[in-house]
């Protein structure tokens, strides 16, 4: 009767097992940078929602808006200006009054137009291209 294993076995059942190893950190690596990116997606959709939903009550309340390019200003019971800073690669809303806040919306660039009461708006990421309008209430 044969008593252990030979060489060969040995060799067949190792071979089998680096092909198994290989393919699951395979898969495994695929998840992960899967993972990664839909993470990445939804960072930018929050950020997208957030800008939208401040932006939309800021302009409803502004008295006044001057819109040049990447830049709005709103004048009313709260002076908010929107701008593009190129170092931190982020939207940012900076309230000057009456409380002094900063809220960066990272990887959303905003482009403004103002047309009378209404202030157009163009969201853009590396995806993603929106365009939407807002009215003035407060004239």
């Amino acid at each position: 009767m044969r008593r252990g294993s030979t060489l060969i076995e040995l060799v067949v059942s190792l071979s089998i097992l680096a092909v198994a190893v290989s393919v699951c950190l395979r898969l495994l690596f695929t998840m992960d940078r899967a993972v990664g990116s839909e993470e990445q997606q939804l960072t930018r959709t929050a950020g997208y929602t957030q800008l939208l939903d401040d932006l939309g009550a800021d302009v409803r309340a502004a008295a006044s808006a001057a819109a040049t390019g990447s830049t709005l200003r709103l004048h009313g019971a709260a002076e908010v200006r929107y701008y593009w800073d190129d170092q931190q690669q982020a939207t940012i809303r900076q309230a000057i009054a009456p409380e002094s806040e900063t809220t960066l919306y990272p990887h959303v660039r905003a482009a403004f137009e103002g047309d009378g009461p209404m202030v157009r708006v163009r969201l853009r990421s590396e995806k993603t291209d929106l365009r939407t309008a807002h009215y003035r209430r407060n004239r």
